[in-house]
């Protein structure tokens, strides 16, 4: 009985921490998707900078890019994101940083923030994959209580088929 309530303990705690994930995932994917329908204009990368990896292992860097658009009204917008989630050298970091340097770039506007076109990529993914972390806890939770419900089911089938017998 003890070994029961030790893997229903250890099912619980694994959908807990799908369900979790999925909404930390699904709060940025939130935070992107109110940029749908925003105001499109076109930006430019006037900086950008290397950072190493604060991930342990074997380090590495990423690139982050700064970006900017003045409106008509000469209101300054501007953005920072990560280009790219691959730890590079710190070469290939700066390489990427000189590519992008002073190249345009989709920014979307709305309310007093912005956002890059980069970052609005990542929206429908991480749509995607909060629902499929809801949908694994779901079935975490759901598989392990079918079985004991079977389970249950079958025995009391066969205990009375059993009484019927020596009757």
């Amino acid at each position: 009985m003890k070994n029961n309530k030790l893997l229903t303990a250890f099912f619980v705690g694994v959908a807990a921490v799908f369900f979790l994930t999925g909404v930390a995932i699904a709060c940025q994917a939130a935070k992107l998707g109110r940029f749908v329908g925003g105001t499109e204009v076109e930006g430019t990368v006037y900086n950008y900078a290397v950072r190493h990896s604060s991930r342990g292992g074997n380090g590495g860097y990423h690139c982050f890019l700064f970006c900017r658009y003045v409106d008509d009204a000469g209101r300054n917008w501007a953005v920072e994101f990560q280009y790219g989630f691959t730890k590079l050298s710190h070469s290939d970091a700066e390489k990427r940083g000189e590519e992008w340097l002073n190249k345009p770039i989709k920014m979307y506007l709305k309310g007093s923030d912005c956002v890059s076109e980069v970052e609005m990529e990542r929206y429908l993914p991480l749509v995607g994959i909060s629902v499929a972390l809801f949908c694994a806890g779901a079935t975490t939770v759901v598989a392990p209580l079918t079985v004991k419900a079977v389970r249950k089911r079958h025995a009391k089938s066969v205990a009375l088929s059993e009484e019927d017998y020596l009757l």
